[in-house]
């Protein structure tokens, strides 16, 4: 029977520990890839969001402009038809308004 080499337990012990090392990577390699995904995730949804802001505040500019108008007209005692048609348009962007902001 031959005898164990000198280096036998440090060479078993290296092994042990390289295994474990490597059972360590797949999880580790699965972690960074759901980074990796929630960051892109978090990062469409931060620009959908900026979009949909802009969307909000242009649709209130577009509102109050539309406001002016039928205020002006109202004003200058425009007939009904043109009344009308402001105020229609005044009901379809706060439409357009209320749906932006519960997006």
């Amino acid at each position: 029977v031959a005898a164990p080499g000198p280096l036998a337990s440090e060479k078993a012990s290296f092994e042990s520990a390289k295994a474990l090392y490597a059972s360590t990577q797949k999880p580790l390699s699965d972690a960074k890839s759901a980074v990796s995904k929630a960051n892109s995730a978090y990062s469409t949804a931060q620009s959908t969001r900026e979009s949909d802001q802009k969307k909000v505040l242009n649709l209130k500019k577009d509102l109050i402009s539309v406001n002016d108008k039928l205020s002006k007209s109202k004003n200058q005692k425009k007939n009904e038809q043109v009344l009308d048609v402001i105020v229609k348009e005044v009901e379809s962007t706060k439409a357009k308004l209320s749906a932006a902001e519960k997006a």
